[in-house]
């Protein structure tokens, strides 16, 4: 790939970056209503389970704020970069990239456990209100 492509993939690459990351925030905000919503319906608010996900959601939250601040400036445009250079800057923002989608796969799941958790308190508040049906 000439310097050209790299630079240009390298840009793409950081927009996409930056959309991600920056998005993950308030992603992460969703998914913590998600689980107060349920654990206030189930009942287990005090858990030792919810304060796991409490202490994970900060940490995880931290970490956004990380990836942030590894983000290049939106103006970059990395002229006068060697070939070599851009290339190494590409495999550092997949590796920012991936563990980007770690983090948004992570509390996608979560959620999807959440509903599925939600749908069966839903069945069986309705036995109990419709019993024998």
């Amino acid at each position: 790939m000439k310097a050209l492509d790299l630079r240009l993939e390298l840009r793409k690459t950081d927009k996409d970056l930056r959309d991600l990351i920056g998005g993950l925030g308030d992603f992460l905000q969703q998914a913590n209503a998600s689980r107060q919503s349920l654990v206030a319906a189930s009942g287990t608010f005090r858990s030792g389970s919810m304060q796991g996900w409490r202490i994970e959601l900060e940490a995880d939250l931290a970490r956004i704020k990380e990836l942030e601040a590894a983000l290049p400036p939106a103006d970059a445009n990395y002229k006068g970069h060697s070939s070599e250079r851009l290339e190494s800057l590409l495999v550092d923002r997949h590796v920012l990239q991936t563990e980007a989608m770690k983090l948004r796969d992570k509390y996608e799941a979560a959620m999807k456990r959440d509903d599925k958790d939600r749908e069966q308190i839903a069945r069986i508040r309705s036995s109990f209100r419709h019993p024998g049906v």
